[in-house]
């Protein structure tokens, strides 16, 4: 039932009027039922966000060619997936992660790479200072940490060859029910077991996206 006031209902006997008066009253002040999702359990929302990180040292480039490798590289993030939340200032995530990959050498050759994977996360928010959104997620500074493992990027498809850690921790912010924005600042770790390769560096990253409410879980 879209917002503003409920169908006419005909009209009341005597002796309901009152009640009558009195639901319409109450039923524009808190809007339809559907809107009034309560917040105060666990449930499940689906993400599409799309994220860039400024910085990401944890992040070795899906290029493995002879000669030079690349000087630097821009990249972006797509990713698909749920998130559960609670009520204690938890939630915790899976998506699919596509990355497209700028790459750039000093004598201006440029190419194009591609990454593809599973990644996981959890962010753990400080209720009372944090509130949660009609969806139910939550809003404010946290702390977290991520897992990626890659399905095909720096090496052809196949098992995970390579994986990447980062713990962080951000503020996010929603600027509409549906929507979500934010920063997080952390350090990566990498390791590579078909090259017998790890690094380890600083990430700043932002992200928005796009949320819609999946129910309890």
């Amino acid at each position: 039932m879209p917002d503003g006031a409920p169908r006419r209902a005909p009209r009341p006997a005597r002796g309901a009027a009152l009640r009558w008066v009195l639901g319409c009253a109450s039923f524009a002040a808190v809007g339809p039922a559907a809107h009034a999702r309560p917040v105060d359990g666990p449930g499940l929302a689906g993400l599409v966000e799309l994220r860039t990180p400024l910085v990401d040292l944890a992040d070795p480039l899906p290029w493995a060619g002879p000669g030079r490798p690349p000087a630097g590289a821009a990249r972006a993030d797509l990713l698909l997936g749920a998130a559960l939340h609670t009520a204690a200032g938890w939630e915790a995530g899976a998506s699919i992660r596509v990355s497209a990959y700028g790459m750039g050498w000093p004598s201006g050759r440029l190419a194009f790479g591609d990454r593809g994977g599973v990644e996981l996360a959890a962010r753990r928010f400080v209720p009372p200072h944090d509130a949660r959104g009609e969806l139910g997620l939550w809003e404010g500074g946290y702390a977290g940490a991520s897992a990626f493992a890659e399905l095909w990027g720096r090496h052809p498809p196949g098992l995970p060859a390579l994986g990447v850690l980062h713990a962080f921790v951000g503020y996010r912010g929603q600027p509409t029910d549906a929507t979500l924005a934010g920063l997080e600042v952390g350090w990566g770790a990498w390791g590579d077991r078909l090259d017998r390769a790890a690094g380890h560096g600083p990430m700043v990253r932002v992200t928005v996206g796009a949320a819609r409410g999946l129910g309890a879980p």
